[in-house]
C-alpha cells in the first residue's frame, strides 16, 4: 500500500481527525479517502454528509504539518439494521 495512503487511513482513526473535519457538523456522516489531485500523494479526505449539513465545511484540514484537501458530498443517508 502507498506509503500517504497509510498514513491518511491511519488518520481516519483518530478522533479529533472527525472533530477537525466536521468543524462542529453534529448530523450523520460519512469519511473516507478518495482520490484528489491537489493532495499529498494524489489523495485526500472524502466526507458525506446529509442534504441539510451546513454549507461551512472545511475544504482542506491541516493535520501533522500536511494540508489535506476534503471534499465533502451531500446527499448521505445513513444505512438501517435489516
Amino acid at each position: 500500500m502507498d506509503q500517504v495512503l497509510s498514513d491518511l487511513a491511519q488518520l481516519l482513526d483518530r478522533p479529533e481527525t472527525h472533530r477537525m473535519v466536521l468543524n462542529g457538523y453534529a448530523g450523520e456522516y460519512s469519511l473516507g479517502i478518495t482520490r484528489c489531485e491537489n493532495g499529498p500523494g494524489g489523495y485526500g479526505f472524502l466526507l458525506r454528509v446529509r442534504d441539510d449539513a451546513p454549507p461551512d465545511l472545511p475544504t482542506a484540514v491541516r493535520i501533522a504539518g500536511r494540508e489535506i484537501p476534503l471534499k465533502v458530498q451531500k446527499g448521505f443517508v445513513a444505512p438501517r439494521p435489516l
